[in-house]
């Protein structure tokens, strides 16, 4: 089925950010060239990945050619991003595997999700269209993915694999942290049942009823040797207790 693939952070200085995280102890990768960067990550050898993104502020009109190109699914996508408080944002899923050693390419991953949003569509849940993305790297390389969002915000959004691999297969932070160890999610009682529906399968996610929907904490497994100052998490919240 599914599983956490990736925790979201919206930012406000995405330069900023990989600074502050950088004197953290994280080791930070840049989405693109540094210099015009809106995203950056921080990968883990096991499980989900963090990811921090700026929209800049001219780019809130996108939602209106997503919304007539793509659906009323993504333009609302699009807007509840660019909105959202500076902290965490949203969470992807991604179709479960059980052989990573031969990965299939971006046309099967979009393929992939195609046949998940057909599954949507069945059961009547409005999304996006599957939408291709790419990026490139700081050395070049071109990665492709694709992703789809249900209309309701308060659902995960669903990514594809990349093409090629982004995991690293070596991951040293120098504070310790060696990756994700849970994840605490609020949801309203109107979307819990769905929510646990999609996630039956996931080992991070750790759902509970809140009046609003969203990452509550991200607990941090690891030989953590430093407390984080809160200042300079720009918004993202750690617990460094692996039990939960």
């Amino acid at each position: 089925m599914f599983k956490c693939s990736q925790l979201v952070c919206r930012v406000e200085d995405i330069k900023q950010v990989v600074k502050d995280y950088e004197d953290l102890g994280f080791a930070v990768q840049w989405g693109s060239n540094p210099k015009n960067s809106q995203n950056a990550f921080l990968w883990f050898e096991t499980g989900p990945h963090i990811e921090f993104f700026r929209i800049p502020r001219p780019l809130k009109c996108m939602k209106y050619p997503f919304t007539w190109f793509l659906g009323k699914a993504a333009g609302k996508r699009w807007e509840y991003w660019f909105d959202c408080p500076h902290g965490w944002c949203d969470i992807a899923l991604e179709t479960h595997r059980e052989n990573h050693e031969v990965p299939p390419d971006a046309e099967f991953n979009y393929q992939e999700l195609v046949k998940v949003k057909n599954t949507f569509d069945k059961l009547g849940l409005n999304a996006s269209k599957v939408i291709k993305g790419g990026r490139t790297k700081p050395n070049g390389e071109k990665v492709k993915y694709s992703f789809f969002a249900p209309e309701t915000v308060g659902l995960p959004f669903f990514l594809s694999h990349y093409d090629p691999p982004q995991r690293p297969k070596k991951v040293n932070h120098a504070n310790g942290v060696t990756g994700v160890a849970w994840i605490r999610v609020g949801v309203t009682e109107d979307l819990i049942d769905m929510y646990r529906q999609l996630t039956l399968n996931d080992t991070w996610i750790r759902l509970e009823v809140a009046p609003r929907n969203g990452i509550l904490e991200v607990g941090l497994r690891g030989d953590i040797n430093k407390e984080f100052d809160k200042k300079l998490l720009h918004g993202a919240v750690f617990s460094t207790t692996a039990d939960m």
